[in-house]
């Protein structure tokens, strides 16, 4: 399936985690990110570096490596075209058309390039990504961790040998997302057809490049909206999805994707749009 790079394009995705923790708060001793109203959420920059990687682990280069300086990439960038001071506006136009053309990330999801000492111009996002949030409240169990070994051996501890601590998890959650390409934005980062295509391939395997015991992300469906002949508000397009959640008489929360339907009515689509289901 083509997308084509000038039509504006809505991606609503359904992922879920059973006894897994997506995206731990770093300031909350890593338990899952909440909402007030007991919902769990993924945020969009662990979903965006997700994507990243699986640009990467699959042969594309990426400019937005994890755990490189991007200070130390455009001084090495900048020395590779000649330019050892101050870039002027046409060098910096140079650097930032060079990124484009190279790094697929650049041409999906932009890139501040605007911060460092030595500067390019940056590129404003063709791709937006939401935060993911379950569409129902989650139950979290705290589970308690033993190990058989530990930092010095038996002996030189003074006896039994085992450390104790503790990991949380979502029981189940079903998280819904979405995400837009804009081709406005699209056509001044060079974006093609193919980097579409693969924006999709993103969604639907990048979480299998990530995949821990504790980190089990499984993708349901995904709807891409493509606006051929119109443009829809993008709340018009989710509300033509409906997700079913029922609950037996013991359950007080969703256990499985069995707890749902996720079902969308071709003929509810609006003129104009094609619907594609992955």
């Amino acid at each position: 399936m083509k997308f084509d790079p000038t039509k504006k394009l809505t991606i609503v995705c359904y992922n879920d985690i059973t006894l897994g923790n997506p995206n731990g708060d770093p300031d909350n001793d890593g338990y899952p990110r909440m909402l007030p109203d007991n919902r769990n959420y993924i945020n969009n920059s662990c979903l965006i570096r997700k994507f990243r990687n699986f640009a990467a682990f699959n042969g594309s280069p990426i400019l937005l490596v994890a755990e490189s300086g991007i200070d130390t990439m455009l001084e090495n960038s900048y020395k590779a075209i000649g330019v050892s001071k101050e870039p002027d506006s046409n060098q910096k136009t140079q650097l930032t058309n060079s990124f484009k053309d190279k790094f697929v990330d650049v041409r999906l999801f932009g890139a501040m390039l605007s911060t460092s000492s030595k500067p390019a111009n940056n590129v404003k996002t063709p791709v937006s990504v939401q935060i993911a949030k379950s569409l129902d409240p989650v139950n979290i169990v705290d589970i308690a961790i033993t190990a058989c070994y530990g930092r010095k051996d038996s002996a030189a501890s003074g006896g039994r040998n085992q450390n104790i601590g503790k990991k949380h998890v979502v029981e189940y959650a079903l998280y819904k997302y979405t995400v837009e390409y804009c081709p406005q934005q699209g056509l001044k980062a060079n974006t093609t057809s193919e980097d579409l295509k693969l924006l999709i391939e993103m969604l639907q395997w990048s979480f299998d490049c990530d995949r821990s015991a504790s980190r089990d992300i499984r993708v349901q469906k995904i709807f891409a909206f493509e606006h051929t002949d119109t443009k829809v508000q993008t709340q018009v397009l989710e509300d033509l999805i409906k997700v079913e959640c029922n609950l037996s008489e013991n359950e007080e929360f969703p256990t499985s994707i069995k707890n749902y339907k996720i079902d969308i009515n071709p003929e509810d689509v609006p003129e104009g749009i094609d619907l594609t289901i992955f």
